[in-house]
C-alpha cells in the first residue's frame, strides 16, 4: 500500500471515536474509578465502547503492516505496528485481578502497556521528524511536527500534575499531528506525480 490518507484517516477516527463512545456509553463493570476512564484513550478499554477501541487500534496496526516505501519508514512502520498489537494485548490498570490477552496482573500489564504505548509515540515522532529532516516541506508540516514533540514532552513530565483528562487531549493531539503530517506528505507525493 503506497498511499499515507487511509492510515491518517483511521488514526484520526481512532482517536475520536474510541473517547467519544467511552463518553456515551461510561465505564464497564466498575473496572476503573470513576474519573479514570477518560484519563487515556487506552482507559477506554475498560469502557462500554471497548470493542470499538479494539477494532481501530487492530486496523491501525494493519495499516502500519502494510504501508510501505522506503526501508527506514518500513522498519517504524512495522515497529509501530507491533507496539500497536501490544497496546491491545496488554491494557493499562483496572480493578480486577487479570487483565488482557494474557491475563496478567493488572500492574504488571499496565507497564508492559506504557512500554507499547511509549514505543508507539516516540517512533511516530521519529518518523515525522526522518520526513521533516528529508524532504522540504513547508511550515504546516514543521508546526505539526514542534506540537507533536511538545505533547509528546508533556505527557512524560507528569510531575506537572495536569488534571487527569489533559492526557488524552495529548494523544488526541500527537493523532492529530501525525495524520496531519501524513496528510501533508501524501498532498506533495501527488503533486510531485503531476509535475511528472
Amino acid at each position: 500500500m503506497k498511499k499515507r490518507t487511509p492510515l491518517a484517516i483511521t488514526l484520526l477516527i481512532f482517536s475520536f471515536l474510541s473517547l467519544i463512545f467511552a463518553t456515551i456509553f461510561g465505564p464497564a463493570d466498575n473496572l476503573l474509578s470513576p474519573n479514570v476512564w477518560y484519563s487515556s484513550i487506552s482507559s477506554t478499554y475498560y469502557t462500554n465502547g471497548r470493542d470499538i477501541f479494539v477494532s481501530l487500534a487492530s486496523i491501525l496496526a494493519i495499516l502500519f503492516f502494510l504501508y510501505q516505501t522506503n526501508k527506514t519508514e518500513k522498519i517504524l512502520n512495522i515497529i509501530i505496528g507491533i507496539a500497536c498489537i501490544g497496546v491491545i494485548c496488554f491494557p493499562t490498570f483496572a480493578n480486577t485481578d487479570k487483565v488482557g490477552v494474557f491475563q496478567l496482573n493488572p500492574n504488571t500489564s499496565k507497564i508492559i502497556h506504557a512500554v507499547f504505548a511509549v514505543i508507539v509515540f516516540v517512533f511516530m515522532g521519529i518518523e515525522v521528524f526522518f520526513f521533516a529532516l528529508k524532504e522540504k516541506l513547508n511550515i504546516m508540516y514543521f508546526l505539526s511536527s514542534i506540537i507533536f514533540v511538545c505533547c509528546l514532552g508533556f505527557l512524560f513530565i507528569e510531575v506537572l500534575n495536569f488534571p487527569i483528562f489533559l492526557r488524552s487531549v495529548f494523544e488526541i493531539i500527537l493523532f492529530a499531528c501525525f495524520s496531519s503530517a501524513w496528510f501533508i506528505l501524501e498532498k506533495k507525493n501527488m503533486l510531485n506525480k503531476n509535475k511528472i
